[in-house]
C-alpha cells in the first residue's frame, strides 16, 4: 500500500484529483446537513405505504445509526487502503450526496410512524427523521459495491450491507419502500455516469490493467 502511495504521489493529476475530491465532499457534506434540517423542518404529513402498513414495527435505532457508522469507517479504511480508487470515491461520493441533498429538499413528506430517536452526538449531522428521498443506508453501500466491484471481498460486503440496511429501515419505519427500492436505481446511475464522465476512473484502469 505504501508503495502504491509512492508512486501516485509523484503523479501531479493524482494529487490535484484527491484534493478536489475532498473539497467537494466537504461542500456536499454540507449540503446534506442543510437539506436534511430542511427537509425536516417543513414536512409535511406521512402517508400510507404497502409495505410499511404490512411490516411489524420495530425499535432500530441503535443498528440504524451505530451499525451504518461502523459500515462507513470501515468503508473510509478501505478507501485509504486503495489509493487508486481514493479520487472517484471521493467524487462520487460527493455527487452521490448532492443529487440526494436536492432531492430531500425537493421532497417534504412526512417520516412514517417509526421509533427512531437520533443521538444528540456527532451522528445528528448525517442522520434526520426528514432525510427520506431516497435512502441514503441503502444506496451508499450500493454505490460502493458498485465502485469495488472487481473486488470481490469488499463487493460482497457492500451488498450484503446494503440489503442489511434495506431490511433495517423498512422495519423501523425510517423510509417508505420508494426511498428503498429507488436507491438502487440511482446510485447505479450515478456510479455508471461517473465512471463515463470523470477523469478519476484512469487511476483505477490502471491499477486494473496490472493485475
Amino acid at each position: 500500500m505504501l508503495r502504491q502511495y509512492e508512486q501516485l504521489w509523484n503523479d501531479k493529476q493524482w494529487r490535484l484529483a484527491v484534493l478536489s475530491g475532498l473539497v467537494l465532499l466537504l461542500l456536499s457534506f454540507a449540503a446534506s446537513i442543510f437539506s436534511n434540517n430542511y427537509a425536516s423542518l417543513v414536512a409535511g404529513q406521512a402517508v400510507g405505504d404497502l409495505l410499511l402498513d404490512r411490516l411489524p414495527l420495530m425499535d432500530v435505532t441503535v443498528l440504524h445509526v451505530y451499525a451504518a457508522t461502523t459500515f462507513w469507517l470501515g468503508m473510509l479504511v478501505v478507501c485509504l487502503a486503495n489509493p487508486a480508487y481514493l479520487p472517484f470515491a471521493l467524487k462520487t461520493t460527493a455527487v452521490f450526496l448532492l443529487v440526494r441533498a436536492v432531492f430531500v429538499a425537493l421532497t417534504h413528506l412526512g417520516a412514517p410512524n417509526n421509533l427512531l430517536e437520533v443521538p444528540d452526538n456527532l451522528t445528528s449531522l448525517y442522520i434526520a427523521k426528514g432525510d427520506l428521498f431516497f435512502s441514503g443506508h441503502v444506496g451508499g453501500p450500493f454505490l460502493f459495491a458498485l465502485i469495488f466491484w472487481e473486488k470481490t471481498a469488499i463487493r460482497f460486503i457492500c451488498l450484503v450491507a446494503s440489503i442489511f440496511f434495506a431490511v433495517i429501515v423498512l422495519l423501523g419505519g425510517i423510509h417508505y419502500s420508494i426511498d428503498v427500492f429507488a436507491a438502487y436505481f440511482i446510485s447505479h446511475s450515478i456510479c455508471l455516469t461517473m465512471k463515463k464522465r470523470s477523469r478519476d476512473w484512469v487511476f483505477v484502469e490502471r491499477q486494473l490493467d496490472r493485475m
